[in-house]
């Protein structure tokens, strides 16, 4: 029997839908417009995070009948009911769930949340003098970064302000705890501090990152309101959409300066501040003449214990695929207070790093659904790497043939015992028996002709193992320099561009006939000696190109028949282990497109910074996503007379130098990272799960991959 879907209600499906305390278990409605509308409500409102909500609406739409998802009447209000005296209520077309238990609160949060004991450091400095004379502190801190159990900051140095220049204003600060005269004033404790930006949170713009409070979830408001509501940005996405400002210390300083005691009962002007800096975070505390101390302002919202500001910084770094060292020395360079690389790198391992993992598992589950019933044809591409530790790695990516999309990578780790073939072999099989297992319905997989490799397909007799067309093709270059070097042969290198550009050319015409493509191979023997019709051909009696113009062909380098260049020649193109491997290019599978996702993984891997495995699995899950949301990007096109003398409409074209040649590529619009914001937005939420004890959100993912690999079995 179905429960309700909402976390914390315990009411259930009986026979007749309805309990004893009269509890309705509603179906969802049958538009799936209508089912979004409802779990972005729960998901908000009751801090239930469901994952993806696009999967989770498709699977209730079209398991409707089955009725496996229900919620009850307590979490609607009258007013979403339909007018009438029948037994049954009816939902009103526009009903929506807007009644929930009261959401966890920060300071609930805290009690919740267990002491841990791993130390760790943190920036905390006092400013006190101009920014030349600026100390930074570092202090051991448990986990959480505002150390509410931990001992208080001891305030060395103020700010001291003339009250002469204070002028009257508005209290638009809020007041916090204040301290009377009699308690130490040098000391601020954490704890303290704490409760006054819970207690401010409720009522100043940080809000808007924070629980929201009973108070806004009053019926009236909420049902004549809801549609609006629901089409706002989810309060984590206001946090990472949000505008983030430099501002100069000075000019905090003299905004301070107008501000009075936030005393009821005292007026005074400020004749200090207490300034207090963890990472890019800034708390200050202000003491007015009559010895008040009070909370002036935080720069960032807080979620529970920690930052939000710091958070993002360090989902920053990684998501745009930055050298935290430059960053750092950077920020140095401009005076900005950043993080430091251990809260850092505490940031990456509890909550960027899952977070990855998380959206490339839903990337693989999103690939896995699109390919529901189709055959896949896979190109694969390997790549290896050593470190100046002696530690090397393997890298094997497979990429969809035809949506030009990443499926999976597998890496290796290993040591200079080991060669470059091994670990790529051995990450070949685990990622294609990874593939496998995830039912995906692969039929052929292009490769590179190593050796190994080609063994290791032999075991897999259901899939067809290809050639890459564009990696054979410079296996065959190195086959005709090393011809052209012979003596007398240096007329074999002016053909090579023009032998690739045929084999390309017979592969891509022989429709995936073996003894075609090899036909159109050997004609290549008869064009370089100007012989352009012939008779003793079994399906081609004449070259495809056009009719040559006298000028042309006396231009061109022909090779006189039966001569030392032309033996050199016919010996690699009637190679027999050439002529064998042609049967394995016929069905023109190359990967092009890989160039796309190593231009990423060069952006997220840098070259001479050696990362831990967990690092660069990561950075490597980047890189794909990014190539998966880039891919299909648009080409640029020449709009104008000025971009040379293509027409206007055509691809445009630019010439890139390479230390071997200079060649033209088409040119791309500039990338996007729109499908970053996301992450940034998720990181926040798996922190909220983590110290929730919620597991909803990396276990949602697992749980659709089940479901979605029942529902092909069924097929």
């Amino acid at each position: 029997m179905p429960s309700c879907i909402v976390n914390g209600c315990i009411h259930k499906t009986t026979k007749k839908n309805c309990n004893e305390d009269g509890v309705i278990m509603h179906a969802f409605p049958s538009s799936l417009r209508r089912i979004k509308l409802w779990l972005r409500s729960i998901e908000k409102n009751n801090h239930q995070y469901f994952g993806n909500i696009d999967a989770l609406a498709d699977n209730i739409f079209y398991k409707k009948n089955n009725s496996s998802f229900r919620i009850c009447s307590d979490h609607f209000v009258s007013e979403c009911y339909a007018p009438g005296h029948s037994k049954r209520r009816a939902l009103r077309p526009d009903a929506i769930p807007t009644i929930f238990c009261a959401p966890l609160t920060l300071t609930a949060l805290q009690d919740t949340i267990p002491p841990q004991h791993t130390p760790f450091m943190v920036d905390a400095i006092t400013q006190t003098d101009p920014y030349t004379n600026t100390e930074d502190k570092g202090a051991q801190w448990p986990e959480f970064e505002f150390n509410i159990g931990g001992q208080p900051w001891k305030i060395d140095h103020d700010h001291m302000y003339h009250t002469s220049t204070a002028k009257k204003s508005n209290r638009s600060v809020n007041a916090g705890s204040y301290v009377t005269a009699e308690d130490n004033l040098m000391i601020y404790g954490l704890k303290t501090q704490q409760s006054t930006l819970l207690k401010e949170s409720g009522v100043t713009n940080a809000s808007r990152c924070s629980a929201p409070t009973q108070d806004h979830m009053s019926h009236s408001s909420v049902y004549s309101d809801r549609d609006s509501c629901l089409r706002q940005e989810t309060v984590d996405e206001s946090c990472v959409k949000e505008r983030k400002f430099i501002v100069f210390e000075s000019c905090l300083d003299v905004l301070f300066e107008k501000i009075r005691c936030n005393n009821a009962d005292c007026n005074a002007p400020l004749i200090r501040t207490q300034k207090h800096v963890l990472g890019s975070y800034l708390s200050v505390t202000g003491q007015c003449r009559q010895g008040h101390i009070f909370h002036l302002w935080h720069s960032q919202p807080t979620r529970g214990d920690v930052a939000l500001g710091n958070v993002l910084s360090s989902a920053a770094v990684l998501f745009s695929g930055s050298n935290f060292q430059k960053v750092r020395e950077m920020c140095q360079l401009l005076g900005l207070q950043f993080i430091s690389h251990t809260l850092y790198a505490i940031y990456q391992q509890k909550y960027l790093f899952p977070t990855v993992d998380i959206h490339w598992q839903q990337e693989r589950l999103r690939l896995n659904e699109a390919s529901l019933g189709t055959r896949m044809c896979l190109a694969g591409s390997g790549q290896c790497r050593t470190y100046e530790n002696g530690s090397r790695y393997g890298l094997y990516t497979f990429l969809d043939v035809a949506t030009k999309r990443i499926v999976d990578f597998e890496t290796v780790q290993g040591t200079k015992a080991n060669s470059y073939a091994a670990l790529q072999r051995k990450a070949f099989v685990r990622c294609l028996n990874r593939i496998l297992q995830d039912e995906f319905e692969v039929v052929s997989v292009a490769t590179d002709n190593h050796p190994k490799i080609k063994k290791t397909c032999e075991q897999y007799y259901r899939i067809r193992h290809e050639y890459d067309v564009w990696q054979y093709t410079k296996s065959i270059e190195k086959r005709l320099l090393a011809a052209s070097r012979k003596e007398n042969c240096s007329v074999i290198a002016d053909w090579i561009p023009s032998i690739k550009k045929h084999l390309w050319w017979c592969t891509g015409t022989s429709n995936g006939n073996a003894e075609v493509l090899r036909e159109l191979w050997q004609t290549l023997l008869l064009h370089v000696t100007d012989q352009h019709k012939w008779d003793h051909g079994e399906l081609y009696h004449a070259c495809a190109h056009r009719p040559l113009t006298n000028l042309k062909r006396h231009c061109q380098p022909w090779i006189q028949e039966n001569s030392q260049p032309y033996i050199a020649l016919y010996d690699v193109v009637m190679n027999p282990k050439v002529l064998k491997d042609l049967n394995h290019l016929s069905q023109f599978l190359h990967t092009g497109e890989m160039e796309v996702y190593h231009h990423f993984v060069a952006k997220y891997r840098p070259k001479k910074v050696h990362l831990k495995m967990d690092a660069l699995e990561a950075r490597l899950r980047l890189a794909a996503l990014a190539h998966n949301a880039n891919v299909h990007r648009q080409r640029t096109k020449v709009n104008s007379i000025w971009h040379g003398k293509a027409p206007i409409g055509t691809l445009r074209r630019d010439l890139v130098s390479t230390h071997k040649a200079t060649i033209s590529k088409t040119l791309c619009g500039s990338s996007t990272n729109s499908h970053l914001l996301p992450l940034m937005t998720d990181v926040l939420k798996f922190f909220d799960c983590r110290h929730s004890k919620d597991r909803s959100l990396w276990t949602s993912v697992f749980r659709d991959m089940t479901e979605q690999r029942l529902n092909k079995r069924s097929y």
